[in-house]
């Protein structure tokens, strides 16, 4: 393939960027990658930094976790990415799988928190990563005015982590965030000198439910509620990102409605043994005590809060026939 060289079919693009004194608009010039050719395969600090990002992410090994790449998503559709696996992430250039990637998208479709890749379609990108050994997996997400940024950890095919595992570990994982940005710093800044253009399909929609993101507004909590194909109900930030499991909601809608946890136990089909633990859960991820608490905090969930989990892509056509 004949080299190319780093070109910008822009070369006055730019981003607005606030300075915090003077409150005025300063216009920030970049280079834009627009053709991925070999010259970009051996220059881009995106293929060059891997060596001291992988130094940076040392840390990670200790929680058994060996994959890591951050990407940088701007509202003008340019974007940068640094990681420790440069062929899988080659590969991924060079197949056109950010063509199909649920993170490449409009980064005002997402929320600040983090997705577990068990809850996304494991075609293609997912089968193609265990390809390259990477596996078992979840991605934090921290949403900005004029850009989302996405951490993405994972393992190895065969060390596997369970989901409960990983959130387990999202303390140190946030920490962990916080410290990849100050020590990598240096690299973001030139990442960020040097993005990338690539087109994304734009015929297609990420939504979280049927209608729009996150949730239909015309819809009632019970109407959301009997959506039997959602399984993972995301609480926001007010409730430190935590989410519910389907069997968690439906114990959670029974205390709402006002029912004991012995009627509850019967109604669900589960021991007692069982449901406490799963009680245990609820307040655990809603930051309660005592089931006078919990019952404090079911007074204040309603749509605003509440995101069903559901990740599909559908057609602008399908999208507009639905409207």
């Amino acid at each position: 393939m004949e080299k190319e060289k780093p070109t910008s079919t822009n070369p006055q693009s730019s981003i607005i960027h606030q300075d915090s004194n003077l409150q005025l608009p300063v216009k920030l010039k970049f280079k834009e990658y627009t053709q991925l050719g070999e010259f970009f395969y051996q220059t881009h600090v995106t293929f060059t930094s891997v060596a001291d990002i992988t130094l940076i992410t040392q840390p990670l090994i200790q929680i058994g976790l060996s994959y890591f790449t951050f990407d940088r998503t701007y509202l003008d559709g340019t974007h940068l990415r640094l990681t420790n696996a440069g062929k899988w992430i080659e590969s991924y250039y060079r197949s056109d799988l950010y063509k199909a990637a649920i993170f490449e998208k409009d980064p005002r479709l997402f929320c600040s928190g983090y997705v577990l890749w068990s809850w996304l379609s494991r075609e293609p990108i997912y089968s193609e990563a265990s390809r390259h050994d990477i596996d078992h997996g979840l991605t934090i997400i921290e949403k900005h005015e004029s850009y989302s940024d996405f951490f993405h950890f994972g393992t190895t095919c065969n060390h596997y982590i369970s989901p409960d595992e990983l959130i387990q570990k999202i303390d140190f994982l946030y920490r962990f965030v916080a410290y990849f940005k100050q020590k990598a710093r240096p690299i973001i800044i030139e990442a960020e000198n040097t993005r990338i253009k690539l087109i994304v399909p734009n015929k297609q929609k990420i939504e979280l439910d049927a209608h729009n993101l996150p949730f239909n507004q015309q819809e009632n909590l019970v109407d959301l509620y009997k959506k039997t194909d959602i399984t993972r109900f995301y609480l926001g930030e007010k409730f430190a990102n935590a989410y519910l499991t389907r069997r968690e909601m439906d114990i959670l809608w029974l205390l709402k409605d006002g029912n004991k946890p012995i009627e509850i136990a019967t109604q669900i089909g589960i021991s007692n043994r069982t449901l406490e633990t799963h009680i245990k859960n609820i307040k655990l991820k809603l930051g309660c005590g005592t089931l006078f608490e919990l019952g404090f905090v079911l007074g204040t969930l309603g749509l605003k809060n509440i995101y069903p989990f559901k990740v599909q892509l559908v057609s602008e056509s399908d999208y507009a026939e639905e409207k």
